[in-house]
């Protein structure tokens, strides 16, 4: 059955003749079909908005968006898991996944959001038990084939049309600020120009009409319907959509350099991939694209990253990610204007240049690139099946940035491979990979300002890590095995402005063999510190550190013997840009405390805290609450519960929400 979509602008009938389709029974599979630009996420996006308004409507137990990956049925599978709260290994295979996801979803009613699906795939191979009138489950999708949506069995089809004529000047000025009656008959005509060029493409209309709202003048609109009209013939066969132009138009439209170097930066990444704001922030501090040193605050230089986020989202050339509060990403046709950007570029300040994008390319080896390579100066090969680097790379003499990221089968790293690599590299990423160590070669990296190695299997830092006097950033999340770090080298890395070792190595003030804070107090520059504490003398030590709760953003409390209470007010208030806290492991701890215990007690808040994990205490009975200054966890937006089995009170948690805060309550099951 095909519908055509009667109204984008409000989409009410739309939306009505699918909410219909969720309460047939005889529905499973709807189809929603449309070129790119047409408005295919946004509608399912107010689908899912309003489901989430009206659960008794429809009453689904989970509610799952999954962008679908071009071939790649594992990442869809790990996209699943996570929405369910799962936790799993990555070396569980493909047919185990499966065989988990099959299992968790035929205990549910499930609505299943699949976007950007690009070619057929089986339900019941990825784990995703086909939605019949028995179980009620439904799964909508968005393709751009009709073919697609037939061969996987869609009972209903929503064929979407482009916008009609009126639509498109309702959505055109809506988003350039304009009411119809006000408009001057003379701008008028110019609008109608513009809205025409854009042949009733949602995407196009919006991004345009971004772009329109910051110009002012008559002049200004003039010569924007000329340079529409210009970009319109001279890339008419570049995008069958005809959208290229007008997101070529947008970003041409953006107020400073700056803006669209951080917005070309985004070709080294994959089209729609999911990236953490505060991470995107801290590659354009570390590519000097935001350039801290101009800033005597590196709070203000951080705020202009989200800011600059934030202005390219209001210009529709990003939109939220995976999780949208805190992730970003770029739907792959505004991908491919960045892209074109950054190879016609000439230098990085005035844009990007001489970039190499071979991600998500299935290498399992890095390849022969051939000759007339040698300017290139970003290589990303992030999400490949690299296994190991053993031989030199091709000749590179001008790499400035190495991506290398997530491929999860990398173990091993030669000292060949690091010698081969330029002393004027700045940024080599090799998160999320299984390397187990760096060789000491690392240290001839002596240009390097931004090292990555969060989520990977280190269990010792080379000491010839502390040659690099120019680094600035060196990640190291979620390095769980991270045991050993060289007495005195962390204390040289003199600019250092972060360093993350949240979920990381915890044995600091140990004696004879953990490093002592004061190596960190020695970073005069520090201004973002994740750690992780796992003694007691060595909390006390930290909130008694006249320097160190300041730039503290995320702790982990992790196995630290001897607290069965712990009180948040005294331990952290004083920590007032901490963001993230996850207490765990603390196989003694009885009960803790989100507020003071009178109300003389009001001397701390944690504003800017964003999230609290309590993980693994088998001990813990209650969360207690208490007095909550108005200023305290004004930011508090999701808290995390898992394997506390004996926890059976929260109070906390109502007074809280009493004060007005959306809190997202979420308790995690583990896969046995």
């Amino acid at each position: 059955m095909a519908v055509a979509r009667k109204s984008l602008v409000g989409m009410e009938e739309t939306l009505a003749i699918i909410w219909r389709m969720l309460k047939d029974d005889k529905v499973g599979v709807i189809g929603i079909i449309g070129r790119a630009g047409a408005g295919k996420t946004a509608l399912m996006k107010q689908i899912q908005a309003r489901v989430d308004q009206e659960p008794e409507s429809l009453n689904f137990d989970e509610v799952i968006w999954v962008r679908v990956s071009f071939n790649e049925n594992e990442k869809t599978q790990k996209s699943i898991l996570d929405s369910l709260g799962l936790s799993f290994s990555d070396n569980y295979s493909y047919q185990t996944r499966a065989a988990y996801i099959s299992k968790a979803l035929s205990r549910k009613r499930y609505l299943l959001f699949l976007d950007e699906v690009l070619e057929p795939f089986d339900f019941g191979e990825i784990g995703i038990p086909y939605p019949d009138p028995e179980n009620k489950c439904k799964v909508i999708l968005a393709t751009q084939d009709m073919d697609v949506a037939r061969k996987m069995r869609s009972s209903s089809l929503l064929d979407f049309e482009w916008l009609s004529t009126e639509e498109s000047w309702e959505l055109f000025l809506k988003n350039a600020g304009w009411r119809e009656e006000q408009l001057p008959e003379e701008r008028r005509y110019v609008a109608e120009r513009i809205v025409k060029m854009c042949r009733g493409l949602p995407l196009a209309l919006a991004t345009v009409g971004r772009a329109m709202a910051d110009k002012t003048t008559m002049e200004e609109w003039e010569q924007a319907a000329l340079d529409l009209d210009y970009l319109e013939r001279r890339n008419k066969d570049k995008m069958d959509t005809n959208l290229f132009y007008h997101l070529k138009f947008c970003y041409d439209s953006l107020k400073d350099d700056t803006l669209r170097s951080c917005f070309c930066y985004f070709s080294l990444f994959p089209p729609d991939y999911s990236i953490r704001k505060d991470k995107l922030v801290h590659y354009w501090i570390s590519e000097g694209i935001l350039d801290s040193n101009n800033y005597d605050d590196f709070d203000a230089v951080f705020k202009l990253g989200i800011d600059t986020i934030e202005a390219l989202k209001a210009a529709c050339l990003m939109e939220s990610g995976e999780f949208e509060d805190s992730q970003v990403k770029m739907l792959g046709v505004v991908h491919q204007i960045a892209l074109s950007e950054t190879a016609e570029s000439i230098d990085f300040s005035k844009k990007m240049e001489k970039l190499l994008v071979r991600a998500g390319s299935g290498f399992t080896e890095i390849p022969c690139f051939g000759e007339g390579k040698e300017e290139v100066q970003r290589l990303s090969l992030m999400e490949n099946n690299i296994e190991a680097l053993v031989s030199k790379l091709p000749t590179f003499p001008n790499l400035l940035t190495l991506m290398l990221q997530q491929n999860r089968k990398l173990y091993y790293i030669s000292n060949v491979f690091l010698d081969s690599l330029p002393a004027t590299l700045r940024v080599l990423d090799l998160s999320h990979t299984r390397i187990e160590e760096l060789p000491p070669s690392v240290g001839s990296l002596i240009g390097l300002r931004h090292l990555g190695l969060s989520h990977t299997s280190i269990v010792a830092l080379p000491v010839e890590l502390e040659r690099l006097v120019r680094l600035k950033h060196l990640d190291l999340e979620n390095t769980v095995y991270l045991r050993v770090i060289p007495r005195q080298m962390i204390s040289k890395l003199r600019d250092l402005q972060v360093l993350n070792l949240y979920q990381s190595y915890g044995d600091w003030e140990v004696e004879g063999c953990g490093v002592a804070f004061e190596e960190l107090e020695c970073l005069e520059r520090l201004s973002i510190l994740g750690v992780t504490i796992s003694t007691k003398p060595a909390l006390e030590r930290f909130v008694r550190s006249h320097t160190l709760p300041k730039p503290a953003w995320r702790i982990c409390i992790k196995d630290c013997k001897g607290f069965t209470s712990m009180k948040l007010p005294s331990m952290f208030g004083s920590m007032k840009n901490l963001r993230e806290l996850c207490i765990s492991e603390c196989y003694h701890l009885e009960e803790s405390r989100i507020g003071g215990e009178s109300e003389g007690e009001q001397n701390w808040s944690l504003p800017k805290l964003e999230k609290l994990s309590f993980w693994k205490l088998p001990k813990l009975r209650i969360i207690h609450e208490g007095v909550v200054a108005a200023e305290s966890f004004q930011n508090l937006c999701e808290i995390q519960i898992e394997k506390c089995p004996e926890l059976k009170k929260f109070p906390g948690i109502v007074q809280l929400q009493s004060l007005g805060k959306e809190i997202k309550l979420q308790w995690k099951k583990k896969i046995n």
